[in-house]
């Protein structure tokens, strides 16, 4: 029988097509993935129990102890001095004779303790604005007690440019203590010229506040230098310079010929 070339294309045609289909179909079955791997979720059978959460920050540290205003504010044992939580007494035997301890660690009279008054110093500041001239780098201040009774106190000042003596202390009756705050020029920003340190004491709260003097602009200067040995005028001179005042304290100058 004679093939037509119509019949020979129809032949090949169907041959390549059935060559072709088992390798697509081996293909298919090569390439399927889980629905888990494909999409990010478990099956019906993933059993896992899932994640347990994040744990929870930690609470903010204060320096020194838990900040408060008022007994309330702090745990069981402990009182509020000076607006930092404290250890107090913990029973009778912490305590003098005829006393009790209450829940807040403070030692109280047996017998209407809720009654009697709080004595507490009365705090004097000499001075609460300190000029702090060009090159200086400590600020002083003298607290007394002018009270009848111990007066309790502690400083606190924001920012890392000032240096202080925090630990809590005590005056007593008519006594004075000088307070140092110690000035890191280098911790300063252009915007820190007023420097506020809050002395907290048993008798209220005071603020000391230390003030940069500002520096004189960098420019041209002219003036006169005078001579003299004893008594006596040796003569003068014009003098011309530029100067350039750094935060350090110290001026860089040149005269000006």
């Amino acid at each position: 029988m004679k093939r037509t070339p119509m019949f020979q294309a129809a032949a090949s045609a169907l041959l390549s097509s059935l060559s072709c289909a088992p390798d697509d179909v081996a293909q298919d079955g090569s390439t399927s993935t889980s629905f888990e791997a494909t999409t990010g979720f478990a099956s019906e059978s993933d059993t896992r129990p899932p994640p347990p959460p994040p744990p929870s920050p930690p609470p903010p540290i204060w320096p020194g102890g838990v900040a408060c205003q008022v007994d309330a504010d702090c745990d069981a044992g402990d009182r509020c001095e000076l607006r930092i939580c404290v250890a107090g007494c913990a029973d009778a035997a912490g305590c003098d004779a005829g006393q009790v301890c209450d829940p807040h660690g403070r030692c109280q009279m047996k017998e209407g303790y809720e009654e009697q008054p709080v004595l507490a110093g009365t705090p004097t500041l000499d001075e609460r604005q300190t000029l702090l001239a060009l090159g200086e780098t400590q600020a002083r201040t003298i607290l007394r007690n002018d009270g009848a009774a111990p007066l309790a106190y502690r400083l606190a000042a924001a920012g890392p440019a000032l240096t202080l003596d925090t630990s809590p202390a005590e005056l007593a009756p008519g006594a004075e203590i000088e307070l140092i705050a110690d000035v890191d020029f280098a911790a300063l920003t252009v915007t820190d010229r007023v420097l506020p340190v809050q002395i907290i004491t048993s008798g209220g709260a005071i603020l000391w506040t230390i003030e940069i003097e500002a520096l004189p602009g960098a420019g041209h200067f002219r003036g006169a230098v005078s001579f003299t040995a004893a008594d006596f005028s040796l003569g003068s001179s014009d003098l011309a310079v530029d100067l350039d005042f750094r935060a350090d304290g110290t001026i860089v100058g040149r005269v000006d010929n």
